[in-house]
């Protein structure tokens, strides 16, 4: 499987992979390429020159989502246990109670990995990239708002079938020890999953009281209640095949994937917490020649991002700092990505413009459509000059 054929196993909006070509023709083969806001990944997963091996192509990425630098290094880790941990039907009752139990007991499960750099969960990775590409629009581990999950025609990331893949019964085995077997399954919203083989369905003894008290209004009890949505439940979407991991749909096909992106990811140092901390002059330029894609929240529109937000951070105003004090520097070839006008390019820089497909922010008022417009990458004046084709003439 070819590296520029990869991409992200989820759905996630504001991704560049539709310019992620534009970026390696300014950026070409450096030595060393960092993405301070990693994401869904699409840039380096895209890079036409090959994987990091050894000393030569070192790769850092980092995030400031636990939940998404968590799901990268269990994925480079341990595919196959991602694999299973995600290889589940869409259900509007299980992403109701993994999100719960996400965003709860899983948060705490990976509250390590801004400072262990070797920490991950695997269950807590499969269970959130399964419910990431269910969920409809934005809010998945962000908000405890109650969602339908995605149904499709065929499914999304995982649950989406490949075209070379066998035909197989629609049914997928029961891997998850948390959901139980056969007659054992709990069959209604207010049935706790069966967690073990001490008991299950109407007979499993409530053994937890971290496990959330499902009403029929949605809220739970104590430290754990949800409030109500303040939105009318979306429907599910059914007029595509699906998205992410769910489009994945047969258990081998899955797998292998997911093993192909571990393989590429073999060597990439993944780093979680503020993007400041992976462009030191340690990790950058006394590296050699570096490449760097500055990707940040844009602090407007209609993306929204689980760590940090997006119309209140300053995060991009940072970044923007960072390239321009740092755009002087021959061994830097820096990539910044924002909306036009949030960005006036110092001399030197030259600006690509493009225009993305714009997602969910596309519906309703039509904002998410003209903002598809104004995308915007500067690069800084030690960057390639990509030679004109033939058809470009």
């Amino acid at each position: 499987m070819k590296a520029a054929l990869l991409k992200a196993p989820f759905p996630y909006f504001g991704g560049k992979a539709r310019v992620a070509a534009e970026v390696w023709s300014r950026l070409g083969d450096c030595d060393n390429f960092i993405e301070p806001f990693f994401g869904s990944g699409a840039v380096l997963l895209a890079r036409p020159h090959g994987p990091a091996r050894g000393e030569h192509r070192i790769e850092t990425v980092n995030d400031a989502d636990r939940f998404l630098a968590n799901f990268w290094r269990a994925l480079q880790a341990d595919p196959d246990a991602v694999a299973a941990a995600c290889d589940w039907p869409v259900n509007e009752t299980d992403l109701h109670a993994r999100h719960r139990w996400l965003v709860t007991e899983g948060a705490a499960r990976i509250a390590a990995c801004a400072d262990d750099p070797a920490h991950y969960d695997a269950e807590v990775a499969g269970w959130w990239v399964w419910g990431a590409s269910a969920w409809i629009g934005s809010g998945w581990c962000e908000t405890q708002a109650v969602q339908l999950p995605h149904f499709g025609d065929d499914g999304r990331g995982v649950h989406r079938p490949r075209m070379d893949a066998p035909a197989l019964p629609a049914k997928l085995p029961n891997v998850s020890e948390p959901f139980g077997r056969g007659g054992h399954r709990a069959q209604t919203p207010e049935q706790i999953p069966h967690l073990s083989d001490s008991g299950a369905g109407v007979h499993r003894p409530r053994v937890s009281e971290r496990l959330p008290h499902l009403s029929d209004k949605g809220a739970g009890s104590g430290g754990h209640r949800y409030p109500q949505p303040t939105v009318p439940l979306q429907v599910p979407h059914l007029s595509n095949a699906g998205q992410g991991v769910t489009a994945l749909a047969r258990r081998t096909d899955l797998l292998a994937y997911l093993r192909a992106l571990s393989a590429r990811l073999r060597f990439v140092r993944v780093a979680c917490g503020d993007f400041a901390r992976v462009l030191g002059p340690s990790v950058t330029t006394r590296l050699g020649t570096t490449g760097v894609f500055l990707d940040p929240p844009y602090g407007e529109g209609s993306v929204d991002y689980a760590a940090g937000g997006n119309a209140t951070a300053d995060v991009f105003q940072r970044a923007a700092a960072w390239a321009v004090e740092n755009a002087d520097d021959p061994r830097l070839r820096i990539a910044l990505c924002g909306y036009e006008g949030a960005f006036e390019p110092p001399a030197g820089w030259t600006t690509h413009r493009w225009k993305t497909r714009g997602g969910y922010g596309s519906q309703g008022n039509g904002a998410g459509r003209e903002n598809a417009r104004r995308e915007r990458v500067w690069f800084s004046p030690h960057c390639l000059t990509p030679q004109p084709s033939l058809f470009d003439a």
